[in-house]
């Protein structure tokens, strides 16, 4: 493989910019006189239009440049930072998103009622540099004349529907190269490294063995010389699959953000660990299971702010999520403050399902495993949040496929925990002959 398709790596790059956007309209929300946020939304839109400008997606970047003027109004002290503002700003990055994603199948007509919307919000005429009949506009026209109102963007912009040529697609690779101080490797390329050290380690101790009882120094200083760099080599390698579980983490604030509005009910999602490095591998396998038991926990555990204030709880639930390290394991927690585990529920639902017999003793412990086979539910009304029992079935099928453990802790009216404890890339460790 010569690296990685030029188009598919602006998208990943794009997808990164656009969790970073994420995380500071979220932070915004509870912050809204931090203008250090707002000027951080700004820079992570206005490099995604440059970018998009210079890889030669065109809709995308006059899209985004029609949203920057949201921004500008905002940081300028005009326009004041409200739920209504974050929401349509998330909104338009799940579009933006959309596009990058499948921008022959995007519906413009979306982009144009998110224009329509942001311009409504910022002020009660069409926003600066708009059309009149913005709502009649096709997306076309408004990209158009989003470039030849921009002076920055019609001096550097390459014409719209002309892709940028390859040189200049090589020399803006070679720039983010510079600034990010990173390269991006394809995993088969890191997967085929992995397996030649692991078969250089299989030949240097095989070599270890064989000098062993060679009687000069001089061999013996070599091959000892060479087990070292051996060593090295294995251990650098073995990091290269490494990335912060904060980059999982930092994913789930928007979950948090928009499941607790449907519900109604109010959430301060807590994170912790966030530099506790894990496999990618890990990272990829993790994430829908941890999907599944935030859901849960807003969706089953936290009680409606009306129901927390009648039990003296405060109005607004607390969601913990922590990794941390643990010997050769790394231990992920998912925890609440909500109404706990129904006890009596769960023990009339496994006799349903003929788990238990009627009066058959069984400790807490036991009865909490039940939840987590498949089809097991307590709730008695499907919804599009729960109800189906798949969702802890696939905690459960994912961490055994990790060979990892899950332990369950709960109280009444005081919360749930959800406690992962997974090997730390064992199988890896083992491949690579590692001590």
């Amino acid at each position: 493989m010569d690296g990685i398709d030029p188009a598919e790596e602006f998208k990943q790059e794009a997808n990164e910019l656009l969790v970073q956007l994420e995380e500071a309209l979220l932070n915004l929300e509870g912050s809204p006189d931090d203008y250090d946020l707002v000027d951080s939304a700004f820079r992570v839109l206005h490099s995604l239009k440059g970018a998009g400008m210079m890889f030669g997606w065109d809709a995308l970047a006059a899209f985004i440049h029609q949203v920057e003027t949201t921004l500008v109004r905002v940081r300028n002290g005009v326009l004041p930072v409200t739920p209504k503002l974050v929401s349509l700003m998330l909104l338009i990055a799940d579009h933006i998103r959309g596009l990058l994603e499948q921008s022959e199948r995007t519906d413009p007509a979306r982009g144009t009622m998110l224009l329509t919307a942001i311009a409504e919000l910022t002020t009660d005429q069409p926003a600066a540099n708009t059309p009149a009949n913005v709502k009649e506009a096709p997306l076309r026209q408004m990209e158009r004349l989003a470039f030849e109102s921009d002076p920055v963007s019609k001096d550097h912009a390459v014409p719209l529907g002309e892709p940028s040529s390859p040189r200049t697609i090589t020399k803006a690779r070679e720039a983010a190269v510079r600034m990010s101080g990173t390269l991006r490797v394809p995993v088969d390329q890191l997967n085929h490294l992995m397996d030649q050290v692991a078969e250089l380690v299989i030949a240097q101790e095989q070599l270890s063995r064989t000098v062993a009882t060679e009687t000069s120094p001089t061999l013996q200083s070599i091959a000892n010389h060479i087990g070292r760099l051996t060593t090295g080599l294995r251990n650098t390698t073995m990091t290269l699959r490494m990335l912060p579980i904060g980059t999982l983490f930092r994913r789930f604030r928007r979950v948090v953000h928009d499941l607790s509005r449907e519900l109604g009910k109010t959430v301060e999602l807590t994170l912790s660990g966030e530099a506790t490095m894990i496999d990618k591998l890990l990272i990829k396998a993790l994430h829908d299971p941890l999907i599944h038991l935030i859901r849960n926990a807003i969706g089953h555990g936290i009680d409606p702010p009306a129901q927390r204030l009648a039990a003296g709880k405060p109005a607004a639930g607390r969601l913990y999520l922590g990794a941390l390290r643990a010997g050769d394991e790394v231990v992920i927690t998912i925890e609440d403050d909500g109404r706990g585990l129904d006890l009596a529920a769960i023990r009339t639902k496994a006799e349903e399902f003929g788990l238990l017999r009627p009066g058959q003793k069984v400790n807490t412990t036991e009865l909490f495993n039940y939840i987590l086979q498949p089809g097991f539910s307590t709730v008695t009304e499907v919804t599009n949040i729960s109800g189906r029992g798949v969702g802890m079935d696939v905690v459960k099928r994912t961490v055994d496929d990790l060979y990892g453990t899950i332990e369950l802790k709960s109280e009444p009216d005081r919360g749930t925990a959800v406690i992962l404890r997974l090997p730390d890339v064992g199988h890896y460790r083992q491949f690579m002959g590692a001590r």
